[in-house]
């Protein structure tokens, strides 16, 4: 009894095989204990190939439209267009800053909408100043420049009596597209071409001559007698 009783325990020691069985489950039943992360973290778990591969076909799609070979015909306001060679210069650009078709219609009409309020702006301060032009021909000249007026008369008969009509034409889309016409300077000028150059008025008769249609010699005196109207010889 004293021999096996020391014995016994070595052999039947349930603590070491109870370690070795509690260690190893935990082992095994890893994978099923993971499962709760995606709840708690959803952004840990790991995405699926097929997540993978759609995601980066998504992408790659912009990527792939962003600079386009050629660029579509822009939209343009109506009266509006870009000047020979500007196109190609600005497609250029587009392609370097890696602009979509979209993109680069929207800076196309932030330009135009800009280039027409300046020429707007540029084209009523030009007839503002046109305006201001005609008014101070007006006090200087009154109604000679209008319509029928001994200026603008004068000025009409002026470019007629060139012989060229063509040249005539192209010197008045001249004044008209300057607004030089309206410029009292250059009516002044045209006032005194006109008073110096201008063709002469008709002379108003006051019935023939008295001499007119009389022989030489008859009813008149000789140079003699106009001279020395008291020498007994003359007359």
């Amino acid at each position: 009894m004293t021999e096996s009783s020391p014995q016994t325990p070595p052999e039947t020691t349930p603590a070491a095989s109870t370690t070795t069985t509690t260690t190893t489950p935990p082992s095994t039943e890893t994978p099923s204990t993971t499962a709760p992360k995606s709840l708690l973290d959803p952004q840990t778990e790991p995405a699926k190939a097929e997540d993978k591969a759609e995601s980066g076909k998504e992408e790659a799609k912009p990527d792939a439209k962003a600079v386009p070979e050629k660029y579509a015909d822009f939209k343009l306001p109506e009266g509006f267009k870009f000047n020979e060679g500007t196109l190609d210069k600005v497609s250029a650009t587009f392609k370097d800053l890696g602009l979509t078709q979209d993109q680069a219609q929207k800076l196309v009409d932030l330009y135009s909408a800009e280039a027409k309020q300046s020429q707007d702006q540029s084209l009523k301060s030009f007839m503002e100043t046109r305006a201001g032009w005609v008014a101070e021909a007006k006090k200087q000249f009154g109604t000679a420049i209008d319509p029928g007026g001994k200026i603008t008369v004068g000025v009409g008969r002026m470019l007629d009596s060139l012989g060229d009509p063509k040249l005539a034409a192209g010197f008045k889309a001249v004044m008209n597209l300057t607004g030089a016409g309206d410029h009292p300077a250059f009516i002044g000028v045209f006032n005194w071409l006109v008073d110096k150059f201008g063709e002469g008025t008709a002379v108003n008769g006051k019935g023939a001559s008295p001499f007119g249609q009389t022989a030489p010699g008859a009813g008149r005196k000789s140079a003699a007698a106009e001279i020395y109207p008291s020498l007994p010889s003359g007359g």
